[in-house]
Formats: structure tokens, C-alpha cells, sequence
């Protein structure tokens, strides 16, 4: 099962932010890429580098002063006139606007980022500017990217793909390994960003070994020697990447890969130099060692086979297996949410609270006591207080879910029909989301045919699970109030999901007694 909500708020590499994460003098190929032609160029490097540097620790104030001097200056501009000009001033506009944007929870900025990106590129051509057009549509993709994010469906994510691969292409673009190595490795980075996130959006491998290949391409030129804080960045997103990929497939060496990975980029990302991707790389790391510590623990179980029952043997599994991950994913989870507060990063922290909900479940999940579910609970309710429905729906989808699992098992232990109905009322909720995206994505795949089709079928296949979930509940009700009504209501729920009764594979969504 995917972790519940998102890595969320990650860092942007891009060819403007490179000269602040560099350390030491880049390759004599790309100092020559970057001093040709610049009298000719719409964007010269030392004015992007320069904005990006200031952008990273500008306050809302100054970047709402920067939007507004981008405005000002555009209606001074005459395209016609000195359409370079005006292409410099959009791009301007879009690189204040999109950093507002990352920082609040509406879209309204990034759409705005996103069409001014496209304005500057109606005149930052391949045939004019080809750095430049590169920037830009690398610009555009993790603009796009940032929208993909917040949104249920994967068409932004399309759209960000697109971008990324045209400012790769070596028909399209100059942006290339050998000209300018360090800009082509951040989108490199970009792209594998734009791979994994659209992965979560579809059933599969490909997207995520496509992915792999993207970053490891960008650490190929971004080395710890070159860039110390652009490789941590990519070595998290290659965690990011790792994880995902060791959920979908058997055995637990990716994901121990993952955990590598996380652990060497806290080695230069560092709570005292930088709080808030400490906090973003404690966080994945969380992911990763709860997925670890899940995998280990119902691995020592299997293995013990006829023994499970012997209390000893079933503890020291857990010992040598996943609790010493779990726990280990909750200490990560906690260490976030020291930096990740409530009030300077809402989105986040609820995110990261519906993570530290699954894992407190997870471990309850092995404890004769209830405490660690109780605190799963309360995980997820606070995660639902900034995680609505309205701002992140598919996140909101999954807490709902989480909370549903939890209620659902300590309704069974405690044989109480008030939480089981939570639990219910829960599927429910987020049944309700499901099944509109689940309309949505029939209605995109109608007008886009298989490019779509991916997404539909795993939603469809979510939408199947909560819906066995939700006859779990009805069921286990039905049979504590024998109530006849609460089973016929579970097996209309089962028949949705396309099964009869409770689905041992499911276990995972709290379906195993």
C-alpha cells in the first residue's frame, strides 16, 4: 500500500538554481556553454542565477514586490517592440509566482506561473534562445509538476513530462551532457521527479524505472565533490524512487536501497544548514523504513509457518524483523514534525501526520495493547485538519482510508460498534472522493485513450479496495449487532469491489480476520 499522502513540499534543482548549490569551478565544457553568446541571450545565466539565489530565502513580501515590478515592467514592454524584453519579464513573473505558489495550498499562482512560462516561450524559441527555450520549458515542467501534485488526476503530469523531455531533447534544445552538464543534470532530476510522482497515479513499474534512470543520470555530473547539496537533493529523490518501487515488488532490496539513500543525503542535508530538507528527507526516510519494517515483519511471520502461535519465537521475529523498523520509521516521522509545524508548513505536516498514523497503526498491529492504535487515530484526525478534501483530495483520500484501518481494528479488538461505525462513516467519505475521480478519469480516458487509461485502472483498483474495506466493517458490525441489515449492506459492498467476502490479499486494509 502506498504511504499515506505524499513526500510533500520536495526541493526544486533546476538550471537556475545550480550556481548556489555548486561548490568548486564546474567542467571547462560547461563554463564555455555558459559565457557564449550571452550578449544574445534573453536570459542570461548570471541573471537567473542570481534571482534563484535571492528567491530561496526571499519572504512573501519581497517575492509579492518582485511579482508586482514583473507586472509593472510588462506593461512598459511593447513585445513587438523588444520581444526579448518581454520574454525576460514573463519569466521573471513566472519564477516569483511559482515560488509563492510552492508555498501556498491554492493553485491560483501556479496556473499564473505556468502561463507566463508559456507567454515567454511563444518568443524564447529553439531557433533564437536554445538555452533559454531549454530553461524555460524545464521552468514550465516544475511548475506543472507542482500542480500534478495537488491534483487527483495526471494530466498536469503529462504536461510537466512533456516539458522535461523537451528540454532534454537534443533536437529541441542545447541543454546536453556535454554542453552544459550540471543544467542537464537537474532536469534529469526533474524529469525523474515528474516520473515518480506520475508512477503513484498508475499501476506498474515502468514509470519508476524510467525514473531510476533519470536520476541516476543527473548524479552522473551531480557529484558530492561538484555539488554537495544538489546530490543529497537527487540522492533523496532516488529514495523517493527506490521506495516506491520496493512497495510494487517482492523482497525488500530496493527498499533498503531507499533507506541507504535517505540516510546520505541527511550526511550534507543537515538540521543545523538546512531545517526544512532535513525534515523532507527525515520524512522519506519514514516512508521507507515503515515499508521495510511492514515487509520484514509479515516475512518472519510467513517464515515461522505452524510456529506463529509459539509467543516467543512470533517476538523475537518482530525484534530481528520489522518493530525495530517501525519504531525506527516513527522516530523519522516525529523528527519531521519538528521542523514541519503546523504553521509554517500546513500541507506538509499533514502529510507527514497521516504517515506517522500508519506506522502507529502498523505497530499497534503487532501489540496485544492498544496504544500506539489509539495514537494512529489521532494521527489521522490531526493530519484531516489541514489535509482537506478541498485542498488535496487524493492525500484527504488516503488519511480517510488510514483512519477507517485503524477504527476498523480497534473496533474489533474492543468489540465496539461506536468505532466500527467511525470506521464505516470513513470509507465512506472517502468513497465519495474516489468515485468522483473515478468518473473524472473515464471521462479523460474517453478523450486521451490509453494515455490515460493507466490512472483510471488504479483508481478503479483503490476504489475496489476501500470498498472492501467497507464490507469488512459492515460485516464485522453485522455479526456484533446481528443485525441482518449491516450484512446485506456488507455483501453489497464486497459485490462492488468484485468479491464475495473478505480478501486475505487485503490484509493491508485491515481485512484479515
Amino acid at each position: 500500500m502506498n504511504a499515506i499522502g505524499f513526500d510533500a513540499g520536495r526541493w526544486r534543482i533546476t538550471s537556475a538554481a545550480i550556481s548556489m548549490l555548486v561548490i568548486g569551478v564546474a567542467s571547462p565544457a560547461h563554463d564555455a556553454a555558459m559565457t557564449a553568446n550571452t550578449s544574445d541571450r534573453a536570459l542570461p545565466q548570471w541573471k537567473i542565477a542570481r534571482m534563484t539565489a535571492d528567491s530561496s530565502n526571499q519572504s512573501n513580501a519581497e517575492l509579492e514586490a518582485a511579482v508586482a515590478a514583473s507586472r509593472g515592467e510588462l506593461q512598459q514592454l511593447k513585445r513587438e517592440q523588444v520581444p526579448m524584453e518581454w520574454a525576460r519579464a514573463q519569466f521573471n513573473l513566472g519564477e516569483a509566482l511559482e515560488r509563492l505558489g510552492e508555498r501556498e495550498t491554492g493553485a491560483a499562482r501556479l496556473e499564473e506561473a505556468v502561463a507566463a512560462y508559456r507567454a515567454a516561450l511563444s518568443e524564447l524559441t529553439r531557433d533564437r534562445v536554445p538555452l533559454d527555450f531549454a530553461a524555460a520549458q524545464q521552468e514550465l515542467g516544475v511548475a506543472l509538476w507542482r500542480l500534478g501534485e495537488r491534483e487527483a488526476g495526471a494530466a498536469r503530469l503529462h504536461e510537466a513530462l512533456a516539458a522535461f523531455r523537451a528540454a532534454l531533447s537534443p533536437t529541441l534544445s542545447d541543454m546536453t551532457q556535454e554542453r552544459a552538464p550540471l543544467e542537464w543534470a537537474a532536469a534529469q532530476d526533474g524529469l525523474g521527479n515528474v516520473l515518480r510522482t506520475l508512477s503513484e497515479r498508475e499501476t506498474g513499474t515502468s514509470r519508476l524505472e524510467e525514473a531510476l534512470d533519470a536520476f541516476g543520470a543527473a548524479l552522473s555530473e551531480m557529484t558530492r565533490e561538484r555539488a554537495p547539496l544538489a546530490w543529497a537533493r537527487i540522492e533523496a529523490d532516488l529514495g523517493s524512487a527506490l521506495r516506491t518501487l520496493g512497495e510494487r515488488e517482492n523482497g525488500t532490496a530496493r527498499l533498503q536501497e531507499a533507506v541507504t539513500a535517505f540516510r546520505a543525503a541527511l550526511g550534507e542535508l543537515t538540521r543545523e544548514r538546512l531545517p526544512d530538507d532535513w525534515a523532507k528527507v527525515q520524512n522519506g526516510l519514514g516512508n521507507a523504513l515503515m515499508e521495510l519494517g511492514d515487509r520484514t515483519s509479515s516475512s518472519a511471520l510467513m517464515a515461522l509457518g505452524d510456529r506463529q502461535n509459539d509467543p516467543a519465537l512470533v517476538a523475537r521475529g518482530d525484534r530481528e524483523g520489522g518493530t525495530a523498523r517501525l519504531k525506527e520509521a516513527i522516530e523519522a516521522f516525529r523528527a519531521a514534525l519538528t521542523e514541519q509545524t503546523r504553521e509554517r508548513a500546513p500541507l506538509e505536516w499533514a502529510a507527514t501526520q497521516g504517515n506517522l498514523g500508519r506506522a502507529l497503526w502498523m505497530l499497534g498491529m503487532r501489540e496485544r495493547g492498544n496504544d500506539h492504535l489509539e495514537e494512529a487515530v489521532l494521527a489521522f484526525h490531526t493530519a484531516l485538519a489541514e489535509g482537506t478534501r478541498e485542498r488535496v483530495p487524493a492525500q484527504w483520500v488516503k488519511t480517510q482510508i488510514g483512519l477507517g484501518i485503524a477504527l476498523m481494528t480497534l473496533g474489533r479488538r474492543a468489540s465496539s460498534t461506536a468505532r466500527l461505525e467511525e470506521a464505516v462513516e470513513a470509507f465512506r467519505a472517502a468513497l465519495t472522493e474516489q468515485t468522483r475521480e473515478l468518473a473524472a478519469s473515464t471521462e479523460r480516458t474517453r478523450e486521451l485513450a490509453a494515455f490515460t487509461e493507466r490512472t483510471r485502472e488504479r483508481a478503479r483498483l483503490e476504489w475496489a479496495a476501500t470498498q472492501n474495506n467497507l464490507g469488512c466493517a459492515l460485516q464485522r458490525l453485522g455479526v456484533q449487532e446481528n443485525s441482518r441489515a449491516r450484512l446485506e449492506e456488507a455483501a453489497a459492498a464486497f459485490n462492488a469491489a468484485g468479491t464475495k467476502g473478505p480478501r486475505r490479499e487485503r490484509m493491508i486494509y485491515g481485512c484479515g480476520w
